[in-house]
């Protein structure tokens, strides 16, 4: 999933903040990361990448003069990643942070028919957006409670030494628990574990019908004539499907073991999307 020769079709000066991990790539395990690495690479800009590790986000990126993502529970800013500095145009750059926030600005910055990740019809505020926002909400009500507990020991051992100490840290800080070793959904085959990944399947069962829901809606906007596919809108690409080709893209780095299982959900479901979007999993 390496390749630093993505062939581009616009030349850009763009500079992408990541957090590494220890993999001799560097390769990142953040889906937020991943979301925006996707899009640049989907739409074709060149760019270089930049590896922040977790203690060194906040001091980076305010040197750098880019904008906080959020405040700390003190008030004091927060800088998170990914962040993204611009500088094609050397008169006017551009700092910003949140993968949300990146992605429509290159949309907008770099907006090409053919390459659109709200195509038409399918407008900002249209069919697209909403499966994004459907997964916004299926993500906060699925994976954060389910997917972090099973993989987060296979998570730690590919975390930078550094990121583990700040990050243990921080959780002490906010939540009490001693490291995120304690968030653990338990030992690989118990009971208890195995519960959680039943819930994990049945939210992804709830993603899949999704998918296929989208394909009937490009159907009925656009006739039956539509040639079919694997993304969430059939045979063209939205942010959707960059939105979850990131966690599929966790999943499958942090926990091999784990993307065994989800890959063969629902008849090979996330298998597919995984094919249909790989020529974009390039790290640069």
């Amino acid at each position: 999933m390496v390749n630093s020769n993505i062939m581009s079709s616009k030349k850009t000066n763009i500079v992408f903040f990541d957090l590494p991990s220890n993999l001799p790539n560097r390769q990142s395990v953040s889906p937020w990361c991943w979301r925006v690495r996707l899009a640049l690479n989907y739409k074709g800009l060149s760019y270089r990448t930049e590896w922040i590790d977790y203690p060194d986000i906040s001091s980076t990126c305010e040197s750098l003069h880019i904008p906080p993502t959020n405040k700390n529970p003190d008030g004091t800013p927060r800088w998170d990643l990914p962040a993204l500095i611009d500088e094609t145009d050397p008169e006017s750059p551009v700092r910003i942070a949140d993968a949300q926030n990146i992605v429509l600005y290159l949309e907008e910055k770099y907006h090409d028919p053919s390459r659109s990740l709200f195509p038409s019809p399918f407008t900002t505020d249209g069919p697209a957006p909403c499966l994004y926002l459907l997964l916004k909400q299926f993500s906060d009500s699925y994976f954060v409670p389910y997917l972090a507990p099973l993989i987060i020991e296979e998570t730690l051992k590919i975390m930078t030494p550094r990121s583990i100490v700040f990050k243990n840290a921080q959780l002490r800080a906010t939540t009490g628990a001693e490291s995120l070793a304690a968030i653990s959904a338990g030992k690989e085959g118990s009971p208890e574990k195995e519960a959680v990944w039943a819930k994990l399947e049945e939210g992804f069962g709830v993603l899949a019908r999704l998918l296929e829901s989208g394909e009937q809606l490009r159907w009925k906007l656009e006739g039956n004539d539509v040639e079919k596919g694997e993304f969430f809108m059939g045979n063209r690409l939205t942010y959707a499907d960059i939105y979850m080709c990131g966690t599929l893209i966790m999943i499958r780095t942090a926990s091999p073991t784990g993307w065994e299982r989800v890959r063969k959900w629902h008849c090979g479901r996330w298998q597919r999307l995984w094919n249909a979007m790989e020529e974009y999993i390039k790290v640069v």
